[in-house]
């Protein structure tokens, strides 16, 4: 499939701010269009969104930036992150890796706060649990097997998106995504 020039102005339209000369971005935007209307199994861009703390809390706030290259994401990353703000390194695909699997919606249950738990929502899976943490206005912690840290979204939906984001990754990358035929003709030939 081509890009076309009405393509380009609609991602333009999303990405861009009004007040930014799209010109500038023009040329970038065809290209990445055109590289995800390829299939690749490798991330073509990584998406880094931060959030900047203020005072009394996470401000509302957050930007977002895309570069190329694995290390460039985790480079920025870092630099972000040792001046205060919360950042995230978002991997970018061309296409899912399978069109015919889905990964079932996590299903949230609200939980009544105690002395032993903090946890507002909650999603149980084969392989742990998602917990979303309301802390205040505007600050919701997502905790999850293999982020024991957590992670803070000023949304309850952004903290709940990212949760599903991680669920989805762990459980396509288990699964294989070659058709039969291919698997057993390469290598074989």
């Amino acid at each position: 499939m081509a890009v076309t020039d009405k393509m380009v102005e609609a991602a333009l339209a999303v990405w861009c701010e009004p007040a930014l000369n799209r010109d500038a971005y023009r040329d970038d935007v065809r290209k990445m269009l055109d590289a995800a209307l390829t299939v690749q199994q490798e991330p073509i861009m990584y998406l880094i969104t931060s959030e900047i703390p203020a005072k009394g809390g996470f401000s509302a706030s957050s930007g977002w930036v895309v570069v190329k290259q694995e290390d460039d994401a985790k480079s920025r990353c870092k630099t972000m992150r040792e001046a205060g703000a919360v950042a995230t390194i978002i991997p970018l695909y061309s296409a899912p890796p399978a069109p015919a699997v889905t990964v079932n919606a996590l299903e949230w249950k609200e939980q009544e706060e105690d002395e032993f738990s903090t946890c507002s929502w909650s999603a149980e899976t084969i392989g742990g649990g998602y917990c979303v943490e309301h802390r205040g206005i505007d600050c919701f912690d997502l905790w999850f097997p293999g982020n024991p840290q957590g992670s803070r979204f000023i949304t309850e939906v952004a903290a709940k998106a990212a949760a599903q984001a991680d669920y989805d990754r762990r459980i396509l990358s288990a699964l294989n995504t070659k058709a039969p035929s291919e698997e057993t003709t390469n290598g074989n030939d």
